[in-house]
């Protein structure tokens, strides 16, 4: 039972309302006094008793029942709040006892909270956690990155903490705020994420580079492991962010590293982590690796075929066992990523020179996608160019006009060793290097003429066609043979069967300057 009294303003009016309740021998669970207002709870068998007999008082004006004390509507407040805020909230005293928590924090310290109520913090979580080190100096905190084993579950989470203090500054109690490291990764994310990558980003009007979509496309849909082979160039990266975001996993992180990029020692701790004082200059509270902070999304390994042959080991246990130790600890973290690995070498040649581990390829290598070099769909050259003539007109403020026809002529036979990141580098040059409102002519382009695999043609007035075409022949397999030493390749230049170019090779003397076996 709860009732707000209402009295007037006179000294002794509280004593007057505690001796009907002793005459009748009742006790007051709660009493919260305010000017002309008593707040009461109390059980009572027959409360219209006690409601006669204290409208009997003099000054006693009005008596009305209530659902919740003033005190408790504060509470009842306050409980919400701490509800409603996405972040975990623990309280304690001075003494370091535990004095309030709320469900996420709960949640996020794998605690329950009528449990942990009233007792010591150091003990629940651990001696160490900056909220004792704030009630001894009063010092705040701010996002101090923790790693814990509570009730058996490792609980990692990021803390902020204050001091509560008294009117001389004593410290009264330590407030901190936690957020999971989870929902640390995807906030970062949300906040630091690219622009989504999809399919349709990818330019072309070849069909070939259609199927090589249509197969993406499919693949995107599992969580598959994808193997994405090509030149230098030909746009790997591209695709395996359009995987991801067409995937099940795109409102998770998709995390890019070039493998060949670090030394060996900083690509193993930038890809696992390392623990806490594990060698010279670490975090004294360690560091999470780009698989934990990719969890639930992609981690992208460029140039897969740099990784060193230690780090295969554990990319492997990665891939079959979803789990990753960090450096300087015995304690396995489980992962949920997909990986998607990219290389231009040749990963089946490296097996063979036990360069590359024959389990990790076929790990790898559930889903292969071949991504054809440029020279191999001419028909998309003109229209990349055109797309990234915009680009950087855009860029640069500029307004160039177009193409001549001589350079088109010229990027339609050119041979892009460097693919469409070299058509890109030429473009934009041209455009910078272009007077305004102009059109590209070929003497901005500075294409290498040795690449272009284009050669004079001279007339011999006294042989045949057939033994001029013969010449020919031979001359375009000797410049082709200048930069291709396989057979497999020469093929794919010239739109050769590998038997093909054999017979070519042979009927010019020429088959002892290639590797037969195609490799």
């Amino acid at each position: 039972m709860r009732w707000k009294i209402e009295t007037k303003d006179r000294v002794g009016m509280v004593l007057d309302v505690l001796k009907v309740f002793s005459d009748e021998k009742l006790s007051i669970d709660v009493m919260e006094v305010k000017s002309k207002q008593i707040f009461l709870k109390f059980k009572c068998p027959n409360p219209e008793i006690i409601r006669e007999k204290l409208l009997a008082e003099k000054d006693i004006l009005n008596i009305e029942e209530i659902p919740l004390l003033p005190v408790e509507k504060k509470e009842k407040q306050l409980v919400e709040i701490l509800e409603t805020v996405s972040d975990g909230i623990l309280a304690i005293d001075q003494y370091g006892k535990i004095t309030r928590i709320n469900s996420m924090a709960e949640e996020i310290l794998n605690l329950k909270g009528k449990e942990v109520i009233g007792k010591d913090v150091g003990d629940i979580l651990n001696k160490n956690v900056p909220m004792l080190t704030t009630l001894r100096t009063g010092e705040d905190y701010d996002n101090k990155e923790m790693s814990l084993i509570i009730n058996g579950r490792r609980v990692h989470y990021i803390t902020s903490g204050r001091a509560i203090k008294g009117d001389k500054n004593q410290v009264l109690g330590v407030v901190a705020t936690m957020k999971d490291m989870g929902k640390v990764r995807e906030m970062v994310y949300s906040i630091t994420q690219p622009k989504a990558i999809t399919f349709e980003h990818i330019i072309h009007h070849s069909s070939v580079i259609g199927e090589v979509i249509q197969l993406a496309r499919l693949a995107a849909l599992s969580h598959s492991t994808v193997l994405i082979q090509g030149e230098s160039g030909t746009g790997k990266e591209l695709f395996a962010r359009a995987i991801h975001w067409t995937g099940p996993r795109k409102d998770k992180p998709f995390v890019p590293i070039n493998c060949a990029a670090l030394p060996d020692t900083l690509l193993e701790s930038e890809l696992f982590g390392y623990q806490g004082g594990s060698f010279t200059d670490a975090k004294k509270e360690g560091k999470q690796g780009l698989f934990e902070f990719a969890n639930g999304g992609t981690v992208f390994l460029d140039e897969i075929g740099e990784l060193p042959v230690h780090l295969q080991v554990k990319l492997l246990r990665v891939l079959q066992e979803g789990k990753i130790r960090r450096i300087g600890s015995n304690e396995e973290t489980p992962v949920d990523v997909r990986i998607i690995a990219a290389t231009n070498r040749d990963l089946k040649e490296m097996v063979s020179k036990n360069q590359f581990r024959k389990d990790l390829f076929y790990r790898l290598n559930v889903i292969p996608i071949y991504i054809p070099p440029l020279r191999e769909r001419v028909e998309d050259v003109i229209l990349l160019a055109q797309y990234f003539l915009d680009k950087y007109n855009i860029a640069t403020g500029k307004k160039i006009k177009g193409f001549t026809p001589e350079t088109l002529e010229i990027f339609k036979n050119y041979h892009w060793p460097g693919n469409v990141r070299e058509l890109e580098n030429v473009v934009e040059r041209a455009v910078i290097l272009t007077p305004e409102n102009s059109l590209i002519k070929p003497h901005v382009l500075y294409i290498e003429k040795e690449n272009n695999l284009k050669t004079s043609i001279e007339i011999d007035e006294n042989k045949s066609l057939k033994a001029q075409l013969d010449m020919l022949e031979k001359k375009i397999l000797v410049e082709v043979l200048k930069k291709y030493k396989t057979t497999r390749k020469i093929g794919k230049v010239l739109g050769l069967s590998h038997t093909g170019v054999q017979k070519k090779l042979k009927k010019h003397n020429l088959e002892t300057e290639v590797y037969e076996n195609g490799n």
